[in-house]
C-alpha cells in the first residue's frame, strides 16, 4: 500500500488546491466527483492547471445525480461512500479540504474508526468548536470575550427581532457549522430579515448538510486606527446574470484570459477556455487574489 496516498473529500478549486500541495510533498492522490461534475477542473484533464498536480486517480460518487434520490449538493457529503471508496482505493489520508466535511465530527469519527487518517483536528475538538454556537459557548465560559449574538441557534423569526431590539442593525446572519462565507449574510433592516434568514438557511444546508444558523453583531474597526502596510484584495469571479437578480448561469467558457505577475494568485479549478459549467453547483470559477502597496496598485494587478 502507498504510505502516503491522500484522497480529497471536496470539488472545484479546493480540490485542485488541496491536489496541488499534495502532489508537492510528493503524495498519490483520489479525486472524487459526481456525473454532472465529470468535466470540473478537479477532475478534467484539459484543465491547465492539472500539470501541477500530476496524476491524480479520479472515482465517481454517483453515476447520475438526475436518476438518483440525492441532491447535487448531498453527492459530496455522502460520508459511507467516500470511505468505502477510500478504503477499496488503499487510501490511507482524507483531507475534507473546507466546507462540505472539513468541520464535521461525525465524519472525522467515521474515518478515524476505518483505520484511515482524517487530516485535521481531533474529533473531540471538532464536536466542541465545528460548531460556532458551542465555541460562542465555550468562549464565554473561558471568559474570552465574544462578539454579542445569540446563544442558541435561531428558531423563531421573534428571537432574532428581539436581539436587534436591543444590539441593532447592522447585524450578520452565520450558519452553525462549515465556512467559507457559506450561510451568511449581512442586514440592515427589518425588510430584509426574514429574507436573508431564509436564503442563509438554505445556503447552509446545501454546504453542509444542516441548516442551523445564529445572529451576531458585526464588528467595524475606524480607518484612521489601521496602520496600512500594503494592501490585498480578493475577486471571485463567478457565472452570474446582473440583469436577473444575479442568477447562477451555466454553459462553456468560450475565452478566458488570467491577470498574471508578482503579486497576483489565482485559484481556481474550472476557469479555462473549454470548462463546462454546470448549473448544479456554486457558480464561482475562480478567486483571483493580488496584492500591493495600495488598494490603487492592487486593483490594477486584478485587471
Amino acid at each position: 500500500m502507498d504510505k502516503r496516498k491522500v484522497l480529497v473529500a471536496n470539488r472545484g478549486e479546493i480540490s485542485v488546491r488541496v491536489l496541488r500541495a499534495a502532489h508537492e510533498l510528493p503524495m498519490t492522490t483520489v479525486s472524487v466527483y459526481a456525473e454532472e461534475d465529470r468535466f470540473a477542473g478537479h477532475r478534467e484533464s484539459k484543465n491547465p492547471m492539472n500539470h501541477r498536480f500530476g496524476p491524480v486517480y479520479v472515482v465517481i460518487l454517483f453515476p447520475s445525480l438526475q436518476t438518483s434520490d440525492v441532491s447535487s449538493s448531498e453527492a459530496y457529503l455522502q460520508g459511507a461512500r467516500i470511505v468505502s471508496i477510500a478504503r477499496s482505493n488503499g487510501v490511507n489520508l482524507i483531507h475534507p479540504g473546507y466546507g462540505f466535511f472539513s468541520e464535521n465530527a461525525e465524519f472525522a469519527a467515521t474515518v478515524r474508526e476505518a483505520g484511515i487518517e482524517f487530516i485535521g483536528p481531533p474529533t473531540d475538538v471538532l464536536r466542541k468548536m465545528g460548531d460556532k454556537v458551542s465555541a460562542r459557548q465555550i468562549a464565554c465560559a473561558c471568559n474570552v470575550p465574544v462578539i454579542p449574538g445569540l446563544d442558541a441557534p435561531l428558531q423563531h423569526l421573534e428571537v432574532a427581532y428581539s436581539f436587534i431590539a436591543r444590539h441593532g442593525y447592522p447585524v450578520v446572519i452565520k450558519a452553525s457549522f462549515g465556512g467559507g462565507g457559506h450561510g451568511m449574510r449581512v442586514v440592515h433592516e427589518d425588510d430584509s430579515l426574514e429574507g436573508l434568514i431564509a436564503a442563509a438557511r438554505s445556503e447552509a444546508l446545501g454546504a453542509f448538510g444542516n441548516g442551523e444558523i445564529f445572529i451576531e453583531n458585526t464588528v467595524g474597526l475606524a480607518q484612521d486606527r489601521i496602520t496600512q502596510h500594503g494592501c490585498a484584495i480578493q475577486c471571485r469571479i463567478s457565472t452570474e446574470v446582473p440583469t436577473e437578480g444575479f442568477r447562477s448561469d451555466s454553459g462553456i467558457v468560450d475565452v478566458c484570459r488570467h491577470p498574471t505577475g508578482n503579486g497576483v494568485r489565482l485559484d481556481h479549478g474550472n476557469c479555462f477556455q473549454g470548462a463546462h459549467v454546470n448549473p448544479f453547483y456554486d457558480p464561482l470559477l475562480v478567486k483571483c487574489t493580488t496584492r500591493g502597496t495600495d488598494l490603487v496598485a492592487a486593483q490594477k494587478k486584478a485587471l
